[in-house]
């Protein structure tokens, strides 16, 4: 599966609708509650230090304001992707290694600079809560193994949908938008940003290789999914990242190099495009990410 695009999303997905909007009545809120705790539970990690919220803040747009993410054996490489509007995506992580959440649980697990532990560790110590076991139980009908584990998590992951911002709004027909967000939102078409950025998350479903036409930093310490596949095609591609709330979710790139989405559309543009961009493009392109900002995910109100 090597090349310097690879399409994981079905066809018809290049389409860009709006986000479905929440319905709590489709949403089981016990077992979502179940799964934010287990989220928020740092015993998942070895030292009890490390959850998955301290990567993956709900109050930071579903990341965290850091271009590197400390865990329990040091930082790691790569910036922390969002959480939020994660289950649309047919994949996970920038290398795109995991395509559903459940696989993607497996990483920060294992990694030692993440969460460094194992998941005879976790269901050991999770075990030895009674409450949480029998909570188990009761919601799943099933003991805490590392599937019903992975289960509640995945669940809770499944509900942080963002569907009500101004772009979703546009999509259904209301004015909702800027004159300069709409100018912008043409402009990401007719550029070409639309590509890449496509689907109902505007990206996370393609990888791409960083750098088409000009390359942004010399730096390769990070080779891109190469360092999974040992293929030099694969140098330097990752996963495109989803634009929903991206004004929100600095910094940007997957070593979070960069902390101004201005900055961030004027490299890509050149980086991909080969485009130098006018001081109003900028402006109307971000006026367009910006109208992808949505309140944060209506379930969170509805949990502890």
């Amino acid at each position: 599966m090597s090349a310097s695009v690879r399409v994981v999303a079905p066809s018809q997905d290049r389409i860009t609708r709006p986000l479905p909007l929440f319905d709590p009545y489709k949403i089981d809120l016990a077992v979502a509650q179940l799964g934010k705790d287990l989220f928020e539970d740092p015993r998942l990690s070895s030292n009890n230090t490390v959850s998955c919220a301290t990567c993956h803040e709900m109050t930071g747009y579903g990341t965290q304001a850091l271009a590197n993410s400390p865990g329990v054996q040091g930082v790691g490489p790569r910036n922390s992707p969002t959480v939020f509007n994660a289950s649309l995506n047919p994949m996970q992580f920038w290398d795109g290694r995991a395509l559903t959440l459940e696989q993607q649980l497996d990483g920060p697990i294992h990694n030692p600079l993440e969460m460094d532990s194992s998941w005879p560790q976790v269901i050991d110590k999770l075990q030895q809560d009674p409450v949480l076991s029998e909570r188990f139980n009761t919601l799943l009908n099933q003991p805490i193994s590392e599937q019903s584990i992975k289960y509640a998590i995945s669940y809770f992951e499944q509900q942080l949908l963002t569907p009500d911002a101004p772009f979703d709004q546009h999509l259904r027909g209301d004015h909702a938008l800027t004159s300069d967000a709409k100018a912008g939102w043409q402009r990401f078409v007719s550029l070409g940003c639309a590509q890449c950025h496509q689907g109902i998350n505007l990206g996370g479903n393609i990888m791409q290789t960083f750098g088409l036409t000009h390359r942004h930093s010399d730096n390769l310490s990070d080779m891109g999914l190469r360092e999974l596949t040992g293929d030099e095609r694969d140098t330097l591609v990752f996963r495109v990242p989803s634009l929903r709330n991206v004004a929100m979710t600095a910094p940007y790139f997957h070593d979070g190099s960069v902390n101004r989405l201005r900055d961030a559309v004027e490299i890509m543009a050149m980086s991909q495009l080969g485009k130098s961009l006018s001081e109003q493009e900028l402006d109307e392109l971000v006026a367009f990410l910006s109208s992808l900002t949505a309140p944060p995910p209506p379930i969170l109100a509805l949990l502890q």
